[in-house]
């Protein structure tokens, strides 16, 4: 199974959402492909399946930029995928 993820942050070192790199490395070991959609990226160390794009918060995009960044990620990876998760994003879900 290919896995599309959207979340709003995936970084090991997040005090609050830092347990979601580790549910994406989970992911990643049953699945054959896991691409991820980050609002902000962080420090990562997750297994060659995995492709991360981040739309760049972390990096002080605006909100234009950032839903740009984000359509063009999801429409690269969603022809990809077999499944999408989106966790923690209902406005992308709507986006999506």
């Amino acid at each position: 199974m290919r896995l599309l993820i959207i979340t709003h942050a995936l970084d090991a070192r997040d005090t609050n959402l830092g347990f979601f790199h580790e549910w994406v490395r989970r992911f990643s070991a049953v699945s054959e492909r896991v691409y991820v959609i980050a609002q902000r990226g962080g420090e990562l160390d997750l297994p060659s399946n995995v492709s991360v794009s981040s739309c760049g918060k972390e990096r002080g995009a605006g909100k234009l930029l950032r839903l740009w960044r984000f359509w063009v990620s999801e429409r690269r990876f969603l022809s990809e995928a077999d499944a999408v998760f989106i966790h923690m994003s209902p406005l992308y879900a709507i986006l999506a």
